[in-house]
């Protein structure tokens, strides 16, 4: 609640000024008793007019520098203690282990915050400015930046919430890798536009690290908020333009991403890794300098991510993004000053971007294609929606997705999230498989050539069209198939058990995240013992896959979006590896929630020939 107070008073102020002198003076305000020690840094490089480049970056640290901390706390000073009093780690290591552990809940939670307007020393400043002119001057591809590039991606002696320190003396080329730059003459100009991997001083530690595991509990580079602060930190320290960008939420899956971008005076962003596979509705840059933010309106709840003056929209440097507006179908009891659009993601609908609310319609800049959005409020913190989720399609076209109860559509859902390719692939390499039978382990089993063999979304069904009973039955699947489960079911549909080979056990746990790899070489034959004389109806194999599809036992419930919200079509246990519904109204948004397991989840729409897309 602090930390919204001090949003909420502070950069009004710093917004509200008209000349960039009111904005230096509020700053140099808001430092208290600290104002001295900035002043002082402001005089230091008044005394020359050669320093007329330095005083513009002083006063572009001061300037934006409400709002910039360190967090603080005994959770916190337990970590840094340890990362201190190791000896075995880089100073690159214990840097970026200080930078890592502002992101953890656990450690932030609670935490106090010291404001580095209140405590920044000028000495610091003063070194810190000096050292990187510095690295400027004698950097060839830092030499030709804009001034701009140089102040926002160069200069900033933070990176997210860590101690302050003189890093700067610390993360440094080493000599070796200084002439393998300068002799590049095809690089060594611009070398943000290099794709090669350059390493500083120290930062060759193993991913295995003690001190690694002991703070964090996992291996550094496996996350990507790691990954974009260890390259953030080596093109820092090599004067290179860079920022960390990132998607809040996915659109299309669960969870977020976070990477590192160099960037150029030449080019804008021209490619994001997965970014076809991977999509988001927007795409924020962490600044150091103050960017528009919200501010907290009296008695409406406003997610703190939009609170945040260091965040940027740079969504437009990736994507064709579209401008919208959305009418407003619902009027609200009490006006809001804030609409948003939400995404799917994480099982519930997250806000990705913010308007100023409108009674008629609403406006949203700058958002990607190809998505579904819900449009609304918050009620409290409750969401409410002013219409019907839409698509926005890749022309800027919005298509409403208002249900239609007077049509009913018929449907036959076998997953509840996207089937990937190489799930396709898994179940077609089992459309091969063999299905022999026997009453005589020792005898040849016999081949039941005329079974018939179904290739579903997430299973293989084979129907064995024969009445004879056999007490072993063995299912021979093709070499390079990966298999994770083998059922059987008797002439009433009844699901029967035997006992299978230890060799094969994964194949028969009842657990669809659980699979066996056939060899390389040859079939793989795996024999089950009923006992005895059994008869088989139907055998269903799954591939190995994400566990997503429809599994009997489990229990699901469907639904449809309307105005209000998520309405229920049912809950039903699946008896069968699908489920069918004859009460769907047509064009709505519809999302299959599985209460027994998984997170995986995608609302879904029916395409006109009565196919499933996810979203």
């Amino acid at each position: 609640m602090k930390r919204l107070i001090y949003i909420s008073i502070i950069f009004p102020l710093l917004f509200a000024c008209g000349k960039q002198n009111d904005k230096l003076e509020t700053a140099l305000r808001l430092a208290g008793d600290n104002r001295p020690e900035l002043e002082k840094v402001l005089t230091h490089h008044s005394q020359s007019s050669a320093d007329s480049l330095k005083l513009r970056a002083a006063r572009f640290l001061i300037e934006n520098m409400p709002g910039h901390y360190t967090i603080t706390g005994k959770k916190v000073e337990v970590l840094r203690s340890k990362i201190d009093n190791d000896t075995t780690a880089s100073y690159f290591l214990k840097k970026a282990l200080d930078i890592a552990i502002c992101y953890l809940e656990e450690t932030t939670y609670g935490a106090h915050k010291q404001e580095d307007i209140h405590c920044i020393k000028a000495d610091f400043l003063i070194h810190h400015i000096d050292r990187s002119f510095e690295k400027r001057e004698k950097y060839p591809w830092a030499q030709e930046l804009p001034f701009d590039f140089f102040l926002e991606h160069i200069l900033p002696y933070r990176f997210i919430h860590e101690r302050i320190d003189c890093w700067i003396d610390s993360l440094r080329i080493s000599p070796a890798v200084w002439t393998e730059i300068v002799e590049a003459d095809d690089q060594k100009y611009s070398l943000w536009n290099a794709n090669l991997r350059y390493s500083i001083l120290g930062d060759d530690f193993p991913i295995y690290h003690p001190l690694i595991m002991d703070i964090l509990h996992h291996e550094f580079p496996y996350q990507c908020r790691d990954i974009s602060l260890i390259a953030m930190m080596q093109s820092r320290a090599m004067a290179i333009p860079a920022s960390i960008d990132y998607f809040p939420n996915y659109a299309n899956r669960n969870g977020y991403h976070y990477w590192h971008n160099k960037l150029s005076p030449e080019f804008r962003n021209t490619q994001l890794a997965s970014a076809l596979e991977r999509r988001s509705s927007k795409v924020y840059r962490n600044t150091y300098s103050i960017q528009p933010c919200a501010i907290v309106p009296k008695g409406e709840y406003v997610p703190e991510f939009f609170l945040n003056p260091f965040v940027k929209d740079v969504t437009d440097e990736y994507f064709y993004a579209a401008n919208i507006q959305i009418p407003s179908l619902v009027t609200p009891h009490k006006k809001p000053h804030y609409a948003y659009l939400y995404t799917f993601c994480n099982l519930t609908w997250l806000p990705s971007a913010i308007g100023s609310y409108s009674p008629t319609q609403t406006s949203f800049q700058k958002m990607t294609k190809n998505i579904v959005y819900l449009p609304g409020y918050y009620h409290a913190r409750s969401i409410k929606a002013i219409n019907y989720p839409f698509i926005l399609q890749t022309d800027g076209r919005t298509t409403y997705l208002k249900p239609d109860t007077t049509k009913l559509l018929y449907a036959r859902l076998e997953r509840k999230y996207p089937s990937p390719k190489i799930l396709s692939n898994r179940n077609r390499r089992l459309a091969s498989t063999h299905i022999n039978a026997s009453n005589d382990i020792n005898h040849k089993c016999i081949s039941l050539s005329t079974c018939k063999l179904f290739t579903r979304k997430s299973h293989t069904d084979i129907l064995t069209n024969t009445i004879q009973n056999y007490r072993y039955w063995q299912v021979v699947v093709p070499q390079m198939a990966e298999c994770a489960e083998i059922i059987f079911f008797d002439t009433t549909g009844k699901e029967i058990h035997g006992k299978i080979d230890k060799l094969f056990e994964k194949l028969y746990d009842s657990d669809p995240l659980t699979s066996q790899v056939t060899d390389f070489q040859k079939h793989a034959q795996i024999t089950i013992d009923f006992g005895h004389p059994v008869a088989v109806s139907r055998i269903v194999l799954l591939p190995r896959s994400d566990g997503n599809g429809i599994y009997p036992g489990d229990d699901y419930e469907l639904f449809y979006h309307d105005l209000d919200g998520w309405r229920s079509l049912g809950r039903y246990v699946a008896t069968d590896y699908f489920l069918d519904y004859d009460n769907l109204p047509a064009n709505a948004l519809y999302w299959l929630h599985n209460h027994s397991r998984g997170v995986e989840e995608r609302p879904f729409t029916i395409t006109p020939s009565g196919d499933i897309r996810f979203w």
